[in-house]
């Protein structure tokens, strides 16, 4: 071992020894977030390197090696960790600012972020929208929010560069949303829905799941699913008093059924199209429309 990589070996040893004696002690320098911590890691890494080199005190690899893991196990038990920062911004509508409101259509746009919506019951809620944004090394993106209302209606319109958006609205909300991402998931829960009219739904590498139990529907309800590469998931619960009709095209990939109670009109590899048997008796009614380019549709219905 020559004098350059005992120096380093030294350095190595050193930051084992301090590593061991805080974790026995339980001591935490400062707490980072990841991301803070990896470019001040960079930083240390690259000063160290740069005044040695200066000094003309070239590093031996096998030395140098040992250093570095001696640093990275001293930074690990050294120093806390937590996620990288998020912001978070919400948007409450509530009964008591709108009190004339029974109708909202909700417009929603991210490029880069998964969409879920919920339907659940708060007191004094028409609806929320929360945006989560994580900023690693980057600022957050912009969120542009308006909302405009005339007699009773309310219009939403929503866009977001980056980030998880979720959307929570009363069982009873009637009107139309309207959902658009690039590379994001869409969930849509409509299990305690009553009367909603629209829901709309675009994406283009993103997956689309939608759930929906027709024994709460009070209104017809249009449900219209898109993807160009994405995957589409859809169920239904069937009660026998809301009808169904359902219309699955894909171009390369394939449709998968599991389907009770549904009278099948037409079915090949890549398109299915079929109704309910009470579609026509009744007076409340799911349409469903749900097309994939590339990507591969399930459907399944299950009669309670």
């Amino acid at each position: 071992m020559n004098e350059n990589s005992g120096f380093w070996f030294l350095l190595g040893g050193l930051l084992l020894i301090l590593a061991g004696v805080f974790a026995l002690l339980k001591i935490k320098i400062y707490n980072f977030h990841i991301a803070d911590f990896i470019c001040l890691f960079l930083v240390v890494v690259g000063v160290t390197l740069t005044i040695l080199s200066l000094l003309k005190f070239t590093p031996n690899i096998k030395g140098f090696t040992v250093f570095l893991i001696g640093l990275i196990v001293f930074s690990s038990v050294g120093f806390g960790f937590s996620a990288s920062p998020q912001t978070i911004k919400i948007y409450n509508f509530t009964n008591k600012d709108f009190q004339y409101v029974n109708e909202v259509n909700i417009n929603c746009e991210v490029p880069a972020g998964n969409i879920y919506v919920l339907f659940v019951t708060k007191p004094d809620l028409i609806c929320s929208l929360i945006f989560k944004q994580s900023s690693f090394f980057l600022p957050p993106g912009r969120v542009e929010f308006t909302n405009k209302s005339s007699g009773n209606q309310l219009n939403l319109d929503c866009y977001a560069d980056i980030a998880d958006v979720t959307i929570i609205a009363k069982p009873n909300l009637k009107g139309v949303i309207q959902l658009k991402t690039a590379t994001g998931n869409v969930y849509c829960s409509l299990l305690n829905t009553t009367n909603l009219n629209v829901l709309t739904v675009e994406t283009i590498t993103g997956n689309v799941e939608v759930i929906v139990d027709m024994e709460n529907l009070k209104e017809n309800l249009t449900i219209t699913a898109r993807t160009i590469t994405g995957n589409i998931d859809f169920k239904t619960f069937l009660n026998g008093k809301a009808g169904c009709s359902l219309k699955a095209l894909t171009k390369t990939g394939n449709v998968e059924t599991n389907l009770q109670d549904f009278l099948v009109q037409l079915q090949t590899l890549n398109h299915y199209q079929g109704k309910t048997r009470n579609y026509d008796k009744t007076s409340t009614r799911v349409n469903v429309v749900l097309t994939a380019i590339t990507g591969n549709i399930k459907v399944v219905s299950i009669k309670k």
